[in-house]
């Protein structure tokens, strides 16, 4: 991350999710013990859920914290532009991310 140099992360880019590659992820939570999901999608009814799920039924074991979702807000979808910038979950991920670091 630019704007915090101290932390290191795998960053994962799902440029599919069938197939979704569940050996990166399987490997990258086995290194780092922690696992951030961010989607555009609202929370409740996601791909992050699944991917939670196979993280939890996969790798359980090396997890050192919960399993950290960052989506867009339970809300239907503004279309001013304003608006729509504070629904998408980008501008709290890094608030999240350094959470999870901290638990």
């Amino acid at each position: 991350m630019d704007n915090n140099p101290e932390i290191s992360a795998d960053v994962i880019d799902l440029r599919t999710l069938q197939p979704l590659d569940v050996e990166a992820i399987y490997n990258s939570i086995k290194k780092t013990g922690k696992a951030i999901i961010l989607q555009k999608d609202s929370l409740y009814g996601g791909i992050a859920s699944d991917i939670s799920l196979g993280i939890m039924e996969h790798c359980f074991k090396y997890l050192d914290a919960p399993v950290k979702h960052v989506a867009s807000m339970e809300t239907p979808i503004p279309f001013a532009s304003q608006l729509e910038q504070q629904y998408l979950p980008k501008h709290r991920f890094e608030s999240e991310l350094k959470a999870l670091l901290a638990y």
